[in-house]
């Protein structure tokens, strides 16, 4: 496990994992440009087909999901953050991000995305807050640098709740 920023999953087959990963590479080309240029790229579906398979194609043309393709890609090329990779361990997949500020503008965008090529997010760890993040780490030995972020919010929380009691 890498010391980055992740969202673990599992997804139906590998041609799947495959296509997501060429779209998020593409979608970083994207940012890049957009971030240079302040030029965002086209965001309608039609445009990104080559990398979506059918199946994810026709999750995206649902009328009653939470994130539309269009929301979706305009919150990523948006976030301050970009993707490093995708690494496979067992049958369990990691995106890695490494956020260029805080806020970056979340993950949900991120995980609305996997979920569209048929994955279920596992763990999402900058959101699935510390006690989950702690047990992690001792069961697994998972590093993380958002470990010492929550250690130390945890103790500044703890020493103003005690303060505001006096």
């Amino acid at each position: 496990m890498k010391e980055n920023f992740y969202i673990s999953f599992k997804i139906e087959n590998s041609v799947r994992l495959k296509a997501l990963e060429k779209l998020l590479k593409r979608v970083n080309e994207e940012k890049t440009i957009y971030f240079e240029t302040f030029v965002e790229p086209p965001s309608e579906l039609e445009f990104w087909e080559e990398y979506l398979d059918q199946k994810t194609l026709n999750h995206f043309n649902q009328k009653n999901i939470h994130w539309d393709f269009d929301s979706i890609l305009h919150t990523i090329i948006n976030g301050e953050y970009e993707f490093l990779e995708i690494e496979k361990k067992d049958n369990i997949s990691y995106l890695y991000y490494n956020p260029f500020s805080c806020p970056f503008g979340g993950t949900e965008s991120i995980k609305a995305m996997i979920e569209g090529f048929g994955a279920e997010v596992l763990y999402d760890s900058w959101n699935d807050g510390l006690e989950k993040f702690e047990n992690d780490i001792e069961e697994n030995q998972i590093k993380s640098p958002k470990r010492n972020f929550f250690i130390q919010f945890k103790k500044r929380i703890s020493k103003f709740a005690t303060i505001n009691k006096t």
